[in-house]
């Protein structure tokens, strides 16, 4: 959806969070080393990892990042 609230485009994505300090194992297993970090999947297969610097740009990179994998031809996309 865009800043006047119109959907710019439909699908079906999940999004989790997980709090470091509860799940230490877990983001070591995930090689997560910086904070915020983002990590896109598709099924289990890790597609690409954005390290968010500010609220703003971290929004405007993932939008680009998942733009870009739904372009990619069938089955290799999000």
């Amino acid at each position: 959806m865009n800043a006047a609230g119109e959907t710019v485009r439909s699908g079906t994505a999940r999004f989790g969070e997980v709090e470091y300090s509860n799940n230490i194992k877990l983001c070591k297993s995930l090689s997560v080393q910086k904070f915020p970090t983002v990590l896109i999947y598709r099924g289990r297969e890790r597609i690409t990892e954005v390290v968010c610097k500010n609220q703003q740009s971290a929004i405007d990179v993932i939008i680009s990042e998942m733009d870009q994998l739904l372009m990619m031809p069938s089955g290799k996309g999000v």
